[in-house]
This record gives structure tokens, C-alpha cells and sequence, in this order.
């Protein structure tokens, strides 16, 4: 890296892995490079607490949002667009409403795409909670139910059969917290007797992401609460009043869902997947066939959504470019852990860490109420210093 020199870098998505990426940039670069964002929302939000909408009102997730033209502040500039395509060939992203942004490192972290049409009749308006509009709706109609059943559904994940470890639900975790929390509430009203809460996922056990003690913890807790758990699950098609399966059908008042996701569209566009939607990458989250393009998050991982996997995946990409300009040996390769913090909605959360890229025998698993103020520390944090979290310093 010469002296003077300075790089053009580009980071697309500013969710948990854009966010860790700009501000492990700022502080290993700082004004070393010419820093431009780029996100399609004009906000950041922090997303494992949006299952909150089944025991609060909508105006809770006005507490969970960042202003992204803030958050990246000095470090560079925020463009509020969308990138239609990218061309690695001349490294340039294409947006929608602006002239094409060169680059000489592209960040790309903007995630798996929700694909609703992936289920015969399933839309965003079947009721979910992976966005804040959805949370709001959710939280909404909360307001409105009398009981029958409700269904916590978990989309398929589609990617190259032939990866591994590859998960059958694309986020099931968060419903297992809805549920909780949504019982809850219903508790808390004297309406649980007229509910029937079940989970619906297409994984073979409940918590695929778990290991043995985390999944033995949380069918106990299912067990106290009277939450059902239709594992396996084959989706044919979501019709009014039901979701109709391989082996049947199950009635339902109400659904929410985590969408299936089948990676990027934008990736299939420009070229740059691996035939299945997700980028293809190195254990520093480089690019396979483009050494000037890194990919963190779920866009890349093929691994259950998590923002701690996002996070540190930032942070090893960032780390592995800053070495490589500056001559520097490469870093450590990402290692994935599995880390789950799960609100119960009694005042405690099931926290489980293990090793491994998924949990296995060597997870340890807490059922505690400071487990659940860590959460609630963690997203304070997270607003309150626009987007960075204590494992990203």
C-alpha cells in the first residue's frame, strides 16, 4: 500500500454484516479509503428482537431502527438505492436511480432474499415478522385475536444439495421465540385456553441449530407450555384458513412465517452465484473467482441466520482485504460458532453456544434471566451505537 494511496470501496447492505464492515473499516482504514453504502431502506433495524410484536404494540419497533445516513456518518456516504447488478468484470454496481458506482473492494452484505413465491400461495401478506412492517402488522393484529389456532411456520432453505452443513428451515429459531412469547401474552390476558399455538418447520427435529442438551431444553419448555411442534414438513401450497401439506393439511386462524430463502437474485443476475443463488466464497468471505468482491451474512454462509455469524464474518473479510493491501501474512479464516439467545417470555432466555457451525455435543446451554438482559443489553447497544456489537470492536 503506497503512501497516499487510497481505495475506492463500496459496501452493499447495511444490515448487522454492512454495519460491522463499515465500522471495522473506519477503524483499521480511516480515512485510508473513499467509503459509499449502499441500502434499498433508509434504516437499519435490529432484527432478533422483532418477535417482540407478539407481546408488544407496533410503535415498539420505532426503538429498534438506526437512521443509516447517521450510522455511517464519517466514514462515508450513504446512498439510499438498490443495486440491480454488478459487473466484476469492470468493478462497477449498477443502481437503480443513480450512474454506476466503480469500486476497488466490494463488501457485499445484503442477504439471502425472502422467497415468498418459493410456496404456491404464500406472500408477505400470509403474516410474518423477519421485517419491521411485518412486525408492526403482526403486532397489530395481536390486538384483534379471539383464539383458534395460529401457526408459526418456517420456510424451506434452498441451496446446493451438495453443501454441508446445510440446514432444512431457513431461520427457525425466532419462531420457537415468537411462540413463547405470544403464549405469554395470551397468558398474561387469560386468553390462552382459546389458542392453539403450533410451530411448523420442514427440519427432521426441533432446533435443528441446537445441539442434543439445547433441543432436550427447549422440547421441556414446549412441553410446560403446550406449544406443538410439526417437524418434517412439506409444503404444498398456503390457502385461506390453511396450510396444506405433503401428508395433509393443518387449519389455522392465523400464520406468521419466516419466508424460505434460496439466496440472491442479484447474485444470479450479475453472474456471480454458484448456480444456486449464494456466493461462493473463501474462509475470509472472499469471492471464489472475484478477489476484489467479499460476501458476509447469510448471503454466504449457507448456515442457520444469525447475526453473530454476520458479524464475525465482517469481521474476518475486512481483516483478510486490510492485510492483503498492506502486504501483510492473511488472518485467521472464519470460524464458525453456533449461538443461540432465545427469549422464553417469562422474564428468561435460553442461551446456547457451542464450537461448531451447528451445535453438537460440546454446547452449553443456560436457561437464565440474565440471558435474557444480555439480549436486551445487546440491542440497546446496538441502536445506541449505530450498528456495532461488542464482538466486532
Amino acid at each position: 500500500m503506497g503512501r497516499g494511496e487510497r481505495f475506492r470501496v463500496v459496501v452493499l447492505g447495511a444490515r448487522f454484516g454492512g454495519l460491522a464492515v463499515v465500522h471495522r473499516l473506519r477503524r483499521l482504514m480511516g480515512d485510508r479509503v473513499t467509503l459509499t453504502v449502499v441500502d434499498q431502506r433508509a434504516t437499519a433495524v435490529f432484527r432478533p428482537a422483532l418477535v417482540e410484536a407478539m407481546a408488544r404494540p407496533p410503535v415498539f419497533v420505532r426503538s429498534l431502527r438506526i437512521p443509516l445516513d447517521r450510522a455511517v456518518g464519517r466514514a462515508g456516504t450513504f446512498l439510499n438505492d438498490r443495486a440491480v447488478a454488478i459487473d466484476a468484470h469492470r468493478r462497477l454496481v449498477h443502481l437503480a436511480s443513480r450512474r454506476p458506482l466503480p469500486y476497488d473492494v466490494l463488501f457485499w452484505a445484503t442477504g439471502a432474499d425472502a422467497a415468498w413465491s418459493v410456496v404456491e400461495g404464500l406472500s408477505p401478506a400470509t403474516g410474518g415478522l423477519c421485517e419491521d412492517f411485518l412486525a408492526r402488522h403482526a403486532a397489530a393484529a395481536n390486538a384483534t385475536w379471539t383464539g383458534g389456532r395460529i401457526l408459526f411456520v418456517a420456510g424451506p432453505y434452498r441451496a446446493d444439495p451438495r453443501a454441508t452443513p446445510q440446514p432444512a428451515s431457513a431461520c427457525e429459531c425466532p419462531l420457537y421465540e415468537a411462540a413463547f412469547l405470544f403464549d405469554q401474552a395470551l397468558r398474561r390476558h387469560g386468553r390462552r385456553d382459546h389458542t392453539e399455538v403450533v410451530v411448523v418447520s420442514p427440519a427432521g427435529v426441533v432446533g435443528e441449530a441446537l445441539g442434543p442438551r439445547g433441543r432436550a431444553r427447549l422440547q421441556d419448555l414446549l412441553d410446560t407450555r403446550r406449544i406443538r411442534v410439526v417437524t418434517g414438513a412439506r409444503y404444498v401450497r398456503v390457502e385461506p384458513g390453511r396450510l396444506v401439506l405433503a401428508d395433509g393439511a393443518l387449519k389455522a386462524e392465523r400464520m406468521i412465517w419466516i419466508p424460505p430463502y434460496a439466496g440472491s437474485d442479484l447474485a444470479r443476475r450479475s453472474g456471480l452465484d454458484d448456480g444456486y443463488g449464494w456466493v461462493p466464497t473463501t474462509g475470509h468471505g472472499r469471492h471464489r473467482d472475484w478477489p476484489d468482491i467479499y460476501a458476509v451474512g447469510d448471503l454466504a454462509a449457507r448456515l442457520p441466520k444469525t447475526a453473530h455469524a454476520a458479524v464475525t464474518q465482517a469481521r474476518a473479510a475486512v481483516d483478510h482485504w486490510v492485510r492483503t493491501v498492506r502486504g501483510q501474512s492473511p488472518p485467521a479464516p472464519w470460524h464458525p460458532a453456533s449461538v443461540t439467545l432465545l427469549d422464553t417470555g417469562d422474564g428468561r432466555a435460553l442461551l446456547a453456544y457451542g464450537p461448531g457451525p451447528v451445535g453438537d455435543a460440546r454446547e452449553h446451554v443456560v436457561h437464565a434471566r440474565w440471558a435474557a438482559w444480555v439480549k436486551d443489553l445487546l440491542a440497546w447497544l446496538y441502536v445506541r451505537s449505530d450498528g456495532r456489537l461488542p464482538f466486532t470492536p
